[in-house]
């Protein structure tokens, strides 16, 4: 019988939804292991076994034949981060892999590849903590843990962000970093978000109020270039949670306006908005197409609007939109951005605060990974709704809710996925539910 600290030798078949390699070994035996592709033959050490489904968890050692022609890579952090996957797995057979799993869940649905698969970031929550020589440093946190992974430079980034990286440590100089463990130290995270014009916002995340004069150095990140803005935000808390409710202005601007859109909106570095502009547009582009030719007598409500960006394509289109989210920032964003509109802020599974427009009207809902609540999808059902687009990041969720919808008569008419996260294995989707009366 294998054992923990085994070296075996394993084929690898297919992939889990998270991108581990499912081989098998001695005949019978299965292993998960991250980084390999389907066809790899490789030699691995087991780690550990399944009490409940009995399959191993084992490492890649070395690549005894490759089931897919591997690129040098493009990261020397690339397995300790965890981040990308498939950096080094040929582009074309990442998109192949997402549109078969896209389209075994939804038969006929189609998938659009990036046009760029690297250097398409422009959102980055950067950890902070030291190097190896003790300077302050940016990273991620290692791959499974809370330890500090320094990542001078990542692949992933677009060049302003990159830019940026490069001249953070000079500003964190003598400032020093958070302590999860000790909850001594003052600086958290480094939030930066680049807009379409390269302008760059960045917020410096802290565990206290810093004192005058470490704010003013915090500001100098103005000086950086391509910096127009820089807020700091106050994080006293412990906890996964990255940032806090409190949020102020050191230098420049708070906020930015994307103007690569029908009609421009604002984004921040600590709020939510997409991290690929190029494939976020040709979502909001696949919803608004979705929901052709406005019909004055059919508005359009949007939940989880965010700060507004497929809502104010959608008015740009010529649809009367009215858009719910619950951060109060990000609604604030969207009136400066649009202020004729209607805007809520609430809580859409609080379904008595839901705005509820008179008569039929079309349904926009762009949920977080977990979907919609089995409350909201009752909702749903109970509405005048002759159509509904529903843009995912969880195919698995998505397939749950399509289910649950076709109860209330919601019939799919396509689906299509957006690589918005390439040398991952996530993505979006873009569905359309057509009501059958």
């Amino acid at each position: 019988m294998p054992a923990v600290g085994d070296r075996i030798v394993a084929t690898i078949g297919a992939l889990t939804p998270e991108w581990d390699g499912i081989g098998t070994f001695g005949g019978d035996q299965e292993v998960r292991v991250p980084g390999v592709w389907p066809g790899d033959v490789v030699e691995c050490a087991l780690l550990a076994r399944s009490r409940q489904h009995g399959h191993w968890f084992g490492r890649a050692l070395r690549l005894v034949s490759p089931g897919v022609p591997r690129k040098p890579a493009a990261c020397p952090v690339q397995a300790a981060c965890g981040g990308c996957p498939g950096l080094g797995i040929p582009y074309e057979a990442q998109v192949a892999w997402k549109r078969e799993f896209l389209a075994a869940r939804f038969p006929g649905a189609t998938f659009r590849p990036a046009p760029e698969p690297l250097g398409w970031r422009n959102k980055v929550k950067w950890i902070v903590g030291t190097d190896l020589t003790g300077r302050p440093a940016v990273g991620f946190w290692r791959h499974g843990t809370h330890r500090f992974l320094p990542v001078p430079v990542c692949a992933q980034l677009s060049a302003p962000l990159v830019r940026l990286a490069a001249g953070l440590p000079g500003v964190l100089e003598g400032i020093p970093a958070y302590d999860e463990a000790t909850g001594g130290g003052l600086l958290r995270a480094v939030l930066a978000k680049c807009v379409s014009s390269k302008e760059v916002l960045v917020t410096f995340v802290v565990a206290a109020r810093p004192d005058p004069g470490i704010q003013a150095r915090l500001a100098g990140a103005l000086a950086l270039e391509g910096v127009a803005g820089v807020t700091c935000n106050l994080h006293p808390g412990r906890g996964n949670r990255l940032t806090g409710d409190e949020e102020w202005t050191l230098a420049g601007a708070d906020c930015l306006q994307e103007t690569d859109h029908p009609r421009g909106f604002s984004v921040n570095a600590s709020g939510f908005s997409q991290a690929h502009h190029a494939m976020a547009k040709a979502a909001a582009g696949a919803i608004v197409l979705a929901l052709e030719p406005p019909d004055a007598a059919r508005p359009v409500l949007e939940l989880f609007c965010g700060s507004g960006p497929i809502a104010l394509a959608l008015a740009s289109a010529g649809h009367a939109v009215t858009g719910v989210e619950l951060d109060g920032r990000a609604v604030a964003r969207a009136r400066r951005a649009a202020p004729e509109l209607a805007w809520h802020t609430a809580d859409v599974n609080r379904l008595d605060a839901l705005p509820v427009p008179a008569g039929p009207f079309h349904l926009v809902v762009n949920p977080p990974r977990a979907g919609l609540s089995g409350a909201l999808v009752d909702w749903i059902g109970r509405q005048a709704i002759p159509r509904l687009v529903y843009m995912s990041c969880n195919p698995r969720t998505l397939v749950r809710d399509a289910e649950l919808l076709a109860g209330y008569s919601f019939k799919l008419y396509n689906a299509t996925g957006f690589d918005m996260f390439p040398h991952t294995p996530w993505f979006e989707t873009v569905a359309t539910f057509s009501r059958q009366e």
